[in-house]
């Protein structure tokens, strides 16, 4: 981890860190950031989430389930 500090130098260093927690409190960038992380998540836990097989299925699943709560 001592290698960036010794490559941007000290105060660069400081400079940068208190620049990525300044972009923190920004709620646009926060909750882009929240909505890339959970993206992330759910295809790591649910990796055929991306198929579109799978999100088809899901689709028609819910949907069914839809019209029967309904009626």
């Amino acid at each position: 981890m001592s290698l960036l500090p010794d490559m941007l130098g000290s105060e660069k260093y400081k400079l940068s860190w208190k620049a990525v927690l300044e972009s923190l409190q920004d709620p646009y960038i926060n909750r882009h950031l929240v909505y890339c992380v959970w993206d992330l998540l759910l295809e790591f836990l649910v990796p055929e989430a991306s198929d579109q097989d799978f999100q088809k299925c899901l689709l028609s699943h819910l949907s069914r389930n839809m019209d029967k709560s309904a009626v």
